[in-house]
């Protein structure tokens, strides 16, 4: 997998499979606009068995928030921490959630396989 990061250098970088820094200030600069979280990629809803589950990601801006954070088109982003992200509002509660947080899970589903991201913030 190529390393997050490469929109923004410095803004997240990679320690171990699936374990990465990000950087505190960055972080809450993207939290401080919403509009720009829901604007850097597509938000697909994912339905399976007629229930939402997670949004598939399309369009991602290079350079963007979900670029940054090393996640590719055609990702399905299922949860951030304890936020299942099964609607528009649910995402952006789990956004503004990561407010003062020390770390961040994303799980995602990639190529058929399930993941899960960890970010620690400092």
């Amino acid at each position: 997998m190529p390393p997050p990061g490469r929109g923004l250098p410095g803004y997240v970088k990679s320690f171990g499979k699936g374990e990465y820094m990000i950087d505190q200030k960055a972080l809450q600069d993207a939290l401080d606009n919403p509009r720009q979280i829901m604007t850097d990629a597509r938000l697909i809803h994912n339905i399976v068995n007629n229930k939402q589950e997670g949004f598939i990601l399309r369009e991602i801006k290079k350079s963007g928030i979900y670029d940054s954070l090393g996640l590719r088109n055609e990702d399905t982003l299922l949860r951030i921490n304890d936020y299942n992200i099964s609607n528009l509002e649910n995402a952006l509660q789990a956004f503004t959630a990561l407010r003062g947080m020390d770390s961040v899970q994303l799980d995602i589903i990639r190529s058929g396989t399930k993941m899960t991201m960890t970010y620690q913030i400092r």
